[in-house]
């Protein structure tokens, strides 16, 4: 009886191990492409802290705008659906694309 549980023991000791050591380096080794991954919104909600500037057309008539929302801003698009795609977008689902 002792021997199974010893056996089980170490079979959980060297999988805990391994779980240990494969987290240390995808945290260490793999941080950058973490850190650049697309999927990644930490820095998307970083940059949704920063109020951005307007985003004019020849005429001065705005294409883009902010809106605070407690600590966010986010962005308005007066000139209605073709604005977004244009001049890009920064959004927590759908993350950063365009100028």
């Amino acid at each position: 009886m002792n021997s199974r549980i010893r056996t089980v023991f170490l079979a959980m000791a060297i999988a805990f191990g391994g779980l240990v050591a494969m987290l240390a380096w995808w945290q260490v080794v793999q941080a950058d492409n973490l850190a650049d991954n697309p999927l990644n919104t930490r820095k998307v909600f970083a940059q949704m802290r920063i109020e951005r500037g307007l985003i004019l057309d020849d005429a001065r008539h705005p294409l883009a705008e902010n809106r605070k929302e407690g600590d966010f801003y986010y962005r308005e698009y007066p000139a209605g659906d073709l604005a977004p795609q244009l001049v890009g977008y920064n959004d927590p689902v759908y993350g950063r694309s365009g100028l």
